[in-house]
C-alpha cells in the first residue's frame, strides 16, 4: 500500500507514539484549484530530516491544544505555505493526527516605535526629517487612459515635495479594457513616457532633493517578466535617469537607515482569503499587556 510513496512517508505514517514534527501546510491538490483551504483539505509536508519531505493528509483533533499562543487568542490560523510545529501521531497509516499546536511566540513591537534609537545609526540621519510618499496602481480607471487620478496625485507632490516617491505598478495595466480591445493607437512605451516619465522628471526638477523608486507589477504590459518574482523595468524606459531607481518585485531597499519592503502583490489579501481558523484549548498562553500585541486584523496578518 506504500509502493507509490517515498521512504519518508513510511517513517511519518508508521509512528505510533506521539512525536513533534515541523512542516509546511499544503493543500490537497485535488481541491486546491476549486476551493480555499479547509480542515478537510489540509496536508502537512514534513521536514526532510524526519520524513524526507513527505506530504500526508493532516487531521486536527476536535479538542486540539494550543501551546504558547497569545493569551485570549482562542485558536490558531492556518494558511497554505505556513510553517508549523505540531505534536501528534500516526492516524492509521494514511494521515498525521495532530493533538497539539506549538505556536510561534509573537513578535515584540519595534524598538523604534518605542523611542529607542539604534546606537550604531548615524546621528545626522536620525535628526534629518525625511518624507516618503507611496502610491500604487492602477493609476487610471477602466473607462479611459487619461490618468486623471495620477495627475491629481502629481499636483499634490509639487506642493509637498517628498524626499522619496515610491511608485508601485501596474503603470500600463495589461488588463485595462482599452488596452485589451486595442482602442488606442499609442504604444505602451509612448503612453508611459507621456503619462509617467515626463511628469516624474518635472517633479524631480522642482524638487532637487527628491528621488523616485519604481516597482513593477505582473500586470505591467511594459515588463518583460510577467511572473512573480519579477525583475525590474528596463532602464531604457526611464532613459537611465540618475534619480529614478528601478527595483524588482518584491524589493527591499534602505532610505536614511529605514528599510522598506515593497511588492505589488496583495499578500495580505491572499492570506486573509485562504486562512482557516481552528479553535482550541489554550495551554501555557503568553500573557500580554494592552498595546504590546496588535489587535487589528491587518497588523496581525503582517
Amino acid at each position: 500500500m506504500y509502493a507509490h510513496h517515498p521512504p519518508g512517508f513510511l517513517e511519518l505514517t508508521r509512528l505510533q507514539t506521539e512525536v513533534t514534527i515541523v512542516g509546511r501546510i499544503w493543500q490537497d491538490p485535488d481541491t486546491a484549484a476549486a476551493t480555499k483551504l479547509n480542515e478537510g483539505s489540509m496536508w502537512i509536508e514534513s521536514s526532510r530530516m524526519l520524513s524526507s519531505g513527505a506530504r500526508v493528509p493532516l487531521r486536527l483533533d476536535p479538542a486540539i491544544t494550543i501551546r504558547g499562543a497569545v493569551e485570549g487568542a482562542g485558536g490558531f490560523t492556518f494558511f497554505p505555505g505556513q510553517i508549523v510545529a505540531l505534536q501528534g501521531r500516526n492516524g492509521g497509516g494514511g494521515y498525521f493526527q495532530a493533538s497539539t499546536i506549538l505556536a510561534i511566540p509573537p513578535l515584540k513591537p519595534s524598538p523604534t516605535s518605542q523611542g529607542i534609537v539604534d546606537p550604531k545609526s548615524d546621528p545626522a540621519i536620525a535628526e534629518r526629517e525625511s518624507t516618503v510618499c507611496i502610491a500604487a496602481g492602477p493609476y487610471t480607471p477602466d473607462t479611459d487612459l487619461l490618468f486623471k487620478p495620477w495627475r491629481a496625485f502629481l499636483d499634490s507632490l509639487s506642493t509637498s515635495k517628498p524626499h522619496v516617491l515610491v511608485l508601485i505598478g501596474p503603470f500600463i495595466d495589461v488588463t485595462h479594457p482599452k488596452i485589451q480591445n486595442g482602442e488606442t493607437d499609442a504604444s505602451p512605451a509612448s503612453i508611459f513616457r507621456a503619462r509617467f516619465l515626463d511628469p516624474i522628471r518635472k517633479f524631480l526638477q522642482v524638487s532637487p532633493t527628491s528621488i523616485a523608486v519604481l516597482v513593477p507589477s505582473v500586470r505591467d504590459i511594459l515588463s518583460r517578466h510577467c511572473v512573480f518574482p519579477q525583475a525590474e523595468l528596463e532602464a531604457e524606459l526611464t532613459d537611465r535617469h540618475p534619480r529614478i531607481y528601478l527595483q524588482p518585485n518584491p524589493a527591499r531597499f534602505m532610505v536614511d537607515d529605514v528599510s522598506f519592503g515593497v511588492t505589488s502583490v496583495d499578500t495580505l489579501f491572499h492570506l486573509k482569503k485562504e486562512e482557516v481558523f481552528k479553535r482550541g484549548v489554550e495551554k501555557n498562553a503568553i500573557p500580554v499587556q494592552q498595546g504590546e500585541i496588535a489587535s487589528d486584523v491587518m497588523t496581525n496578518l503582517c
